[in-house]
């Protein structure tokens, strides 16, 4: 058994490396996200009403951000690109200890929110 150098949780980096893989079958298109050529349908309720919410759009920045499109990423949603930081800052909240760990996730939570809530205010 090799010994265990540094604390790692797996899962959140299995997850991210099935976000990059499921990705390359998607591609926004518009308002609206495709796999494999079939369009997705709107499950956000403001969307279905003709509405938009803050997170309308995510999808697609995410997605525009995993392609490397990182201009289009930003001007859609800019939080999305704290969510890689969340994905690693979750894999290795082990080894940082449980102050540290309540300490980042607050400040993650809030550069998440200001990236989100900021563009709206200003407009």
């Amino acid at each position: 058994m090799l010994p265990n150098l540094l604390p790692v949780r797996l899962s959140p980096l299995i997850l991210f490396a099935l976000l990059v893989l499921f990705a390359q079958a998607m591609e926004p298109a518009g308002a609206h996200v495709e796999v494999l050529g079939r369009e997705l349908p709107h499950l956000c309720p403001a969307a279905n009403a003709g509405e938009q919410c803050l997170g309308c759009g995510t999808t697609r920045a995410t997605l525009h951000l995993l392609h490397g499109e990182f201009t289009t990423a930003w001007s859609a949603k800019p939080f999305v690109f704290l969510l890689p930081l969340v994905f690693l800052f979750e894999a290795f909240a082990p080894s940082i200890g449980r102050r540290r760990v309540r300490i980042g996730r607050n400040l993650l939570a809030l550069g998440v929110l200001t990236l989100a809530v900021l563009p709206v205010v200003l407009t």
